[in-house]
């Protein structure tokens, strides 16, 4: 029973009945009555049995009366849990930090210690205790007994995900009472930026309550990874790019459990050694790498990283560009000629050839305001699409203005929002006598135009947790085999694993945490918080050595005659 879930009429109700019961029990009087016996071996017998007790015609011994009724109260109250109201005006917030950080040695033990510590010695009904990893979770609710908190962390350990506790926190602040006091106190190493401490409310008072992390020289591991497009060019070959701290040896690299045979070359960086592994065949496999010696961190030992499905792309093209562009697709290793499901279209405005599927179409001036006009079926403003256009088929590398005085008009760009992608470009621009269709920058763009029609970017270079990916992708199956559900945002990973869309493809995400794999001393960037002492006696506590106080008068005024 807890007096913080009772109103006050409860409490009044529950004094209510006390004072009934005990009004009953002081009407009641012993009535003897006459019994003969054949013997004196029966005379104790017999006076048990004769007595009975009955209700008293009238009140007596109120002043024994009112004592009893309040030793009663009094033990009612403590029981509850009865607390003084000045406690009511503080509430805090203990956050364990449960990030890959913490997996340095004994640091995890440190902070749960001092966090378990601070619990016991604040009261129960104003304090919460959360959980901040790869999930944020309540282990200790208010009014809670801290026993369960510790059954509840006996087997916990830090999770393979990124610090998130700012984030939590602002999070949380959306739900908290602005009129009262919360002090936040928090138990690990995640920093707390003075970007994110701006947009806390006033009344939060944040408190570090674990010691700074030393330094801690000599870790060995990985700090960064991910893909990048070959350098020879190849579409179905990616390269991949890792570096490490502390060591010089390159690292174990490893795909369905065989090692493959590219070399690894590697450059000195400002942190430690970058290798690259090049000409990796991209065909949806996951990479595994290792470093060759571990260390007392082995969190950032072992990394892994998902590489795209690069298939050729089937095209489609309509029989009177034929001869204009079935050259492009040949000399292009990304492409070929569709011979059964095309993954888009190549047609002259119109046609009505693989209508659903994304196109390349050749408009004419008369019938098109822009000389290259953009369809996109992704979210986003008009203006944020046109920036990542501009960048993703190489429209800075075409010379507009030469184009503008051959064709006596202006050359321009329009994007809009449409149900599949769609990119225009005017008939002239194909001359083969023109500036453009003879240009460097021709093939380039209608290569990049017929990759971004089919949405070959969208794979993760690299993914990190916390971080949100580039693109939205559908629901998402995670390691632990649940489901992510995006809502056509970008997926943002909570633990480090393997992540498969809905459409089959993998991305493999790293709990990296560079300052932790640099072994760096924690910076002091909010207040440090005391660990709390035992507060003075709880009211309950003085409750009961009253009842005990009142108790002790009560024997001596029952043996003074004073009371019955």
């Amino acid at each position: 029973m807890n007096f913080a879930n009772l109103p006050v009429w409860g409490i009044g109700a529950g004094l209510a009945a006390l004072a009934g019961g005990l009004f009953v029990l002081q009407m009641l009087r012993v009535r003897h009555r006459q019994l003969e016996v054949p013997t004196t071996m029966f005379w104790k017998e017999a006076v048990e049995e004769s007595r009975a007790r009955v209700l008293r015609q009238r009140f007596r011994h109120p002043w024994a009366y009112l004592l009893l009724l309040l030793i009663a109260a009094l033990l009612w109250l403590a029981i509850g849990g009865l607390q003084s109201s000045a406690s009511d005006r503080q509430e805090y917030l203990l956050v364990l930090d449960g990030s890959v950080g913490m997996s340095h040695p004994e640091r995890f033990e440190i902070a749960t210690d001092s966090l378990l510590q601070d619990a016991e010695n604040l009261p129960a009904a104003n304090r919460e205790v959360w959980w901040s990893g790869a999930e944020t979770k309540l282990l200790l609710a208010k009014g809670e007994h801290t026993l369960l908190l510790r059954e509840r962390l006996k087997d916990m350990q830090p999770d393979m995900a990124a610090a998130a506790v700012e984030d939590r926190l602002l999070q949380m602040a959306k739900g908290v009472d602005q009129q009262r006091s919360l002090q936040v106190r928090l138990y690990g190493d995640a920093p707390l930026r003075n970007a994110a401490r701006e947009q806390l409310p006033s009344n939060f008072e944040v408190l570090r309550c674990t010691p700074l992390a030393p330094a801690q020289a000599g870790n060995r591991g990985f700090i960064s990874g991910g893909i990048q497009a070959s350098e020879s060019g190849q579409w179905d070959h990616v390269d991949l790019i890792v570096e490490i701290i502390g060591t010089t040896e390159a690292p174990t690299l490893t795909s369905s459990g065989a090692k493959p045979e590219n070399p690894a070359a590697s450059v000195k960086t400002a942190l430690g050694t970058q290798w690259r592994f090049t000409e990796i065949l991209a065909r949806g496999q996951v990479l595994e790498l290792q470093i060759a010696t571990q260390d007392n961190y082995p969190a950032d030992d072992r990394i892994s990283i998902a590489v795209p499905q690069r298939r050729p792309l089937q095209v489609l093209l309509s029989d009177s560009l034929a001869s204009t562009f079935a050259p492009l697709v040949m000399a292009d290793s990304a492409l070929v000629m569709a011979s059964d499901s095309a993954d888009l279209v190549v047609r002259l405005q119109g046609e009505n050839l693989g209508a659903a599927l994304p196109a390349l179409e050749i408009s004419s001036a008369a019938a098109s305001t822009h000389a290259f006009e953009i369809t996109d079926a992704g979210s986003g403003t008009p203006e944020q699409l046109l920036q990542s256009i501009h960048q993703q088929l190489g429209f800075a590398e075409i010379d507009a203005l030469a184009l503008a005085q051959q064709l006596q008009q202006p050359i321009s760009l329009g994007v809009e929002l449409g149900d599949t992608r769609k990119v225009q470009v005017w008939d002239q621009l194909l001359d083969p006598k023109g500036a453009f269709a003879s240009s460097r920058s021709f093939p380039l763009f209608m290569g990049r135009s017929l990759r971004w029609l089919a949405n070959t970017h969208r794979y993760a270079p690299f993914a990190v947790t916390g971080r949100p990916l580039s693109f939205a992708n559908g629901n998402w199956t995670t390691p632990q085999q649940g489901t992510a559900v995006t809502a056509g945002l970008a997926l943002r990973p909570t633990v480090a694993g393997v992540y498969r869309s809905s459409e089959g493809n993998d991305v493999a995400a790293n709990a990296f945490d560079t300052r932790a794999s640099l072994g760096l001393a924690a910076f002091a960037d909010v207040t440090a918080g005391e660990a709390l002492q035992a507060s003075t006696m709880p009211l309950w506590s003085w409750l009961v050595l009253l009842v005990l106080l009142l108790l002790g008068v009560e024997w001596m005024l029952f043996h003074n005659g004073r009371i019955p």
